[in-house]
């Protein structure tokens, strides 16, 4: 699953708590938001799950907000090793 399915999951679980959720969704599944501002969005999300009574929920929202912050700190490492691998490849190229 993708960063972009976890938190239509996420703003699923919230819509009842949470009256923006099923309008943030729309833009999500429309492809209108950006990454950055998925991110901003588990962020939030991370705030909402604060005012969730329901134990069994809120252990959902937090389970997935915790893969999320995983997801994303993976994407990072990956863009880290992008760069370098081009890096790499401009100086073997400079270098011809």
């Amino acid at each position: 699953m993708t960063k972009k399915e976890y938190i239509l999951k996420m703003l699923d679980l919230i819509k009842d708590i949470f009256p923006l959720a099923a309008d943030i969704k729309v833009l999500v599944e429309w492809d209108v938001v950006s990454d950055e501002l998925i991110d901003t969005l588990t962020d939030m999300l991370m705030e909402v799950r604060k005012s969730i009574t329901d134990i069994a929920q809120r252990e959902k929202l937090e389970k997935s907000a915790e893969f999320l912050n995983k997801l994303k700190e993976t994407e990072l490492e990956g863009q880290k090793k992008d760069a370098e691998r081009i890096k790499q490849l401009e100086e073997l190229f400079n270098s011809i």
